[in-house]
């Protein structure tokens, strides 16, 4: 696939979702209710919170004067996607904005990535790839607004 571009995905209480990037998502099951602007008993699929998570990311990254500036979630690749969307899945299960960052080193590495001081994804070395309590308080950020965003998009 060439970018994570894809419909907001809706699927029923209770059922697995499918959304644009594959089955990363396949096996989430959330059990929160249903934000309020959906349609009754349906919920917003992980791949759709994953993307208001990925664009607003971006938006930090932009306002910060990032020089490594995520692409838009349409454009963005597979893997990316994948990533928010198992943060997302790890949200909705309780992950604190400590426990999605470690989580994110995790997939990350099992990637093939590791600690850089220059994010570059060709060489896959980031500056992040550090334990939460070293990151600078504007990547902090980025883990909290991360939850912020899922809590906010679960709830009833």
């Amino acid at each position: 696939m060439a970018g994570c571009g894809g419909p907001m995905v809706w699927g029923p209480p209770g059922q697995p979702i499918s959304g644009p990037v594959g089955n990363a998502d396949s096996a989430s099951t959330p059990s929160s209710p249903p934000p309020p602007w959906a349609p009754p008993k349906r919920r917003l699929a992980a791949a759709a919170i994953a993307r208001v998570c990925h664009e607003a990311n971006r938006a930090v990254q932009i306002l910060q004067g990032d020089p490594a500036i995520s692409p838009a979630w349409d454009d963005a690749p597979d893997w990316q996607c994948a990533s928010a969307v198992d943060g997302v899945v790890q949200a909705l299960a309780g992950a604190t904005p400590e426990q999605l960052h470690e989580s994110w080193c995790e997939f990350k590495r099992a990637d093939g990535w590791s600690y850089g001081p220059v994010k570059d994804a060709e060489a896959r070395t980031h500056p992040c790839l550090v334990p939460y309590d070293q990151l600078p308080a504007d990547q902090r950020l980025k883990d909290r607004l991360f939850a912020a965003i899922v809590a906010a998009l679960s709830e009833a």
